[in-house]
């Protein structure tokens, strides 16, 4: 698939900062928003990678981790992980999993890890420190074990629920049960049985010895892995419920979620925080990691979320991020997913300026073109306008669900601000091509097209107002509810008009 760093644009091939390599962040800049297009075949490549690796992944579950399921680096080739010799592996995962001291590793496991490039995850704890008396020389970066990619497992399960979040949008079954529920199962099972993932003294599943993206090395129960957590155990559950299959292990996933630790918070239980304490490197106190947002990527805070206590903390979280208010004034860095997640909240003032700030960049000066060189010499990417096109789609269309796992429920410009007119046309995850209008502060049509058998949910554009729905010309509701709901078939094409 297409690579962030540089795209079709490279001349020097893998002559180029960052190489080769895919970093699972970056590549979700290019991928998150083309599900709505209605172009999801452009999403294969990336799928394609992934599931071509499976196996590979199944054998890194077990050699690099002891655990069962799948393990989807952060950081990987176009090709599968490669087989470690059994006295590496069994090595490794003594190291990595912090059953022995980093200082007692053998000179065999230090000979071969002279040989493998330190970008990739599972070698990541590597620093080079350049040529010595003709000899290159490479060390550690401080953490032991620990490197800024090593021991992150959450990307594994954002790769899993974009499997889901594709069957979501396309109601493709057949897709469900060849690509997207093993990636889940596989997900799940690696989570459920990697060692450092046990039931404590609280009755509660605590997981340890684990990054919070790349800036908290070795934390307990860090914001990016709980989330994941939350997010992949009921996935897989519902997907193996449509797919009718899996009972008794629908059953011990559901166990787990039940006892899950909940998100890490601050003293005042007030903001979500990057991790409990221990940690062994970075501020367990930060916010979670603005270029990732792992409760918004996983549908933990949604508009539909039933919970007020989570929307609150949900809220509180993201007012840490700009403390002085969203303005003309508020920057925005390429990666980040903070307007992705402000549009998430329906916040109105994130869609007019942090959309804006996040094309011009406070990073980087673009490029003519309006692509840039953020990543170094032969680089040319559009992160930012992926992350950004993004959050202009969640501020005109979101059909996001109460929590995940859960019916999506369509919601018309949501965080759209009054100032500006528009007109779309988005796939939504339940199956619908909606298009709607809105001009002088006022949604105007609104028509959704079935593109499968499925059930529109849909909150009244017209809040507070009857809405007439009509399939063609036939009137087949009317009502003021605020929660629209009707059984479709493919093909069905919905107006929807205020009555006056």
């Amino acid at each position: 698939p297409t690579k962030f760093n540089g795209m079709l644009w490279t001349t020097g091939g893998d002559d180029r900062k960052w190489g080769g390599l895919y970093w699972g962040a970056n590549q979700s800049c290019l991928y998150n928003a083309l599900f709505a297009t209605n172009h999801t075949e452009l999403l294969e490549p990336m799928f394609r990678m992934y599931s071509n690796a499976y196996a590979s992944y199944g054998e890194a579950a077990v050699q690099q981790w002891g655990s069962k399921g799948v393990f989807i680096p952060e950081v990987t080739g176009f090709d599968p992980t490669p087989v470690l010799p059994e006295d590496i592996a069994a090595e490794m995962r003594e190291l990595y999993l912090c059953k022995k001291r980093w200082e007692d590793r053998s000179q065999r496991f230090m000979d071969y890890s002279y040989t493998v490039l330190p970008f990739i995850s599972r070698w990541n704890w590597k620093k080079d420190e350049g040529w010595r008396d003709g000899v290159w020389h490479t060390g550690d970066k401080g953490g032991g074990a620990f490197g800024h990619t090593s021991h992150i497992f959450s990307r594994g399960a954002k790769i899993a629920y974009q499997y889901w979040m594709q069957f979501e949008y396309t109601q493709d079954t057949a897709f469900l049960r060849q690509y997207a529920y093993p990636m889940l199962k596989g997900v799940a099972e690696f989570y459920r049985n990697f060692p450092n993932f046990q039931q404590e003294a609280d009755s509660l599943f605590h997981i340890r010895h684990v990054n919070d993206n790349e800036s908290i090395w070795n934390g307990h129960n860090t914001v990016e892995e709980i989330s994941a957590m939350r997010g992949i155990f009921p996935a897989a559950i519902r997907a193996a419920s449509i797919l009718r299959t899996d009972e008794e292990m629908q059953r011990t996933w559901k166990y787990v979620l039940d006892h899950l630790s909940p998100l890490p918070v601050n003293k005042e239980g007030t903001a979500w925080i990057g991790s409990l304490l221990p940690v062994q490197q970075g501020n367990a106190e930060r916010r979670p990691d603005g270029n990732t947002m792992p409760v918004w990527f996983f549908d933990l805070c949604t508009l539909e979320n039933r919970d007020p206590a989570t929307l609150a903390i949900a809220r509180n979280t993201y007012h840490n991020y700009y403390p002085q208010g969203i303005d003309p004034r508020s920057k925005v860095y390429v990666l980040s997913k903070l307007p992705v997640a402000g549009a998430m909240l329906g916040i109105k003032e994130a869609t007019r300026y942090l959309i804006p700030a996040q094309l011009r960049t406070a990073e980087i000066t673009p490029l003519r073109n309006r692509m840039d060189l953020r990543e170094g010499f032969q680089t040319t990417s559009v992160q930012r306008l992926g992350r950004a096109a993004e959050a202009l789609q969640m501020a005109l269309c979101q059909s996001l669900p109460p929590a995940p796992g859960e019916e999506p429920v369509i919601h018309i410009f949501p965080a759209w601000p009054e100032q500006w007119n528009a007109h779309f046309k988005l796939l939504a995850r339940s199956g619908f091509l909606v298009s709607a209008s809105f001009a002088n502060g006022q949604v105007e049509n609104v028509q959704a097209a079935a593109q499968a058998n499925t059930v529109l949910r849909m909150r009244n554009p017209w809040k507070g107002r009857k809405v007439a729905v009509y399939n063609g010309k036939q009137l087949v509701y009317e009502a003021a509810n605020d929660l629209i709901v009707i059984p479709v078939k493919k093909g069905n094409l919905f107006i929807l008009k205020p009555v006056q």
